[in-house]
């Protein structure tokens, strides 16, 4: 083989084709030298690998396309239309009772009331009914003796007392009578009593529409009562209507 390379060697194109051909088969050589050799296991596992199919990820699902649902619009009902208030008629004012004059007084009554009082009062002067009642709360009859020298307003007596009346009450008032006052006797037992005057004068609790109030305490039948009288302005006439007061309290008797 030298001799040959000797003889290419003269030409130096043959001399490079001979080296390549060398290099080729020195490679060939030491790669078939230094070549792992494949044990059986691998070699079954190689053939085993290159037959079995190459399994490919699944394919996701398709999504569903959803078909949007068309919700109802809602409507709205207008409210109903509410009817102005009808026009309320107006009510007619509640008529002043006029009191009578004490100097129209001609004639008085005897009245024997059921609450066990008697006394006489002016003629056309009004009471309200009923004077006596029972409850079951109280031991004894409760006693509400309500007379004027006016109407009253029914029912309850309400309405107030107008200008130049004279309103009386008579009852027990469940507590006992205030110290000091002036001493008193009523009606024709003379019970023993105390008198008190209120007026614009010396309390400033007492309302407007009341002049002066003059109040009794006494006790008969073993009670006590109050003879209250409930004087309206004005002043001139309430003056006049005290001598019609004290008449009524003199004449008071209890018999019970």
């Amino acid at each position: 083989m030298l001799s040959r390379l000797t003889e290419w060697g003269r030409s130096p194109i043959l001399a490079l084709i001979a080296v390549l051909i060398l290099a080729v088969v020195l490679f060939a050589v030491f790669k078939a030298a230094y070549q792992p050799k494949v044990t059986h296991e691998e070699a079954s596992a190689q053939a085993q690998s290159a037959t079995t199919p190459t399994q490919s990820a699944p394919t996701p699902a398709a999504t569903p396309t959803i078909t949007p649902v068309r919700l109802p619009v809602p409507t709205h009902t207008p409210l109903p239309t509410i009817p102005p208030n009808p026009t309320e008629t107006p009510r007619p004012p509640t008529p002043v009772p006029t009191p009578i004059p004490v100097s129209t007084i001609t004639n008085w009554v005897l009245r024997q009331d059921p609450s066990g009082f008697t006394f006489s009062y002016p003629s056309g002067w009004d009471i309200l009914e009923p004077t006596v009642s029972l409850l079951p709360t109280e031991p004894e009859p409760v006693v509400h003796i309500f007379m004027a020298n006016f109407t009253f307003q029914r029912p309850g007596g309400k309405g107030g007392i107008p200008l130049g009346a004279l309103k009386i009450d008579i009852y027990d008032p469940q507590i006992p009578p205030p110290a000091g006052g002036t001493a008193f006797v009523v009606g024709p037992l003379k019970y023993s009593g105390s008198l008190f005057t209120e007026d614009h004068s010396n309390s400033t609790e007492l309302p407007k529409s009341l002049d002066r109030v003059i109040s009794i305490y006494f006790t008969a039948g073993n009670r006590s009562w109050l003879v209250q009288g409930l004087f309206a302005p004005p002043t001139g006439i309430a003056d006049q209507n005290v001598p019609a007061f004290y008449q009524i309290v003199g004449s008071l008797r209890y018999d019970k």
